[in-house]
């Protein structure tokens, strides 16, 4: 018996990136803007990777966790197939109540893709 074996990637409309990685952050994805590898430095800053697969430009205009508070310094333009944050911080952090290496939920509130809840994890500041 002869038994073949074929995997899939990302859809072929996607952007790159878009799929869902391995990585040890929070990933979701809301009407074709997709959240990658968020999480909260215990130091007071959010990162991720906001890609937006969509043919229209995108925003992010709003970020919430429960324990604590997130200020985006403006709104973040997401521009179609154009990956946004990675390495540097896209909101600050303040009263940050969870501890290192638990996970809490963060509300990402997009002008056109909408609302979309991820868990994400607290890191130790490197």
């Amino acid at each position: 018996m002869l038994l073949f074996v074929t995997a899939c990637g990302a859809d072929q409309g996607e952007a790159p990136g878009a799929a869902l990685p391995r990585n040890d952050g929070g990933n979701a994805s809301q009407r074709g803007v997709h959240v990658r590898n968020a999480y909260l430095l215990k130091g007071g800053s959010l990162h991720a990777v906001l890609i937006n697969s969509g043919a229209r430009a995108d925003r992010l205009v709003q970020l919430t966790i429960t324990s604590g508070k997130l200020a985006l310094p403006a709104p973040i333009e997401l521009p179609p197939a154009e990956p946004v944050g990675g390495d540097r911080a896209i909101a600050t952090a303040t009263g940050l109540e969870a501890r290192v290496g638990s996970w809490v939920p963060a509300t990402f509130q997009f002008q056109e893709a909408g609302t979309v809840t991820v868990q994400i994890p607290v890191k130790e500041y490197p």
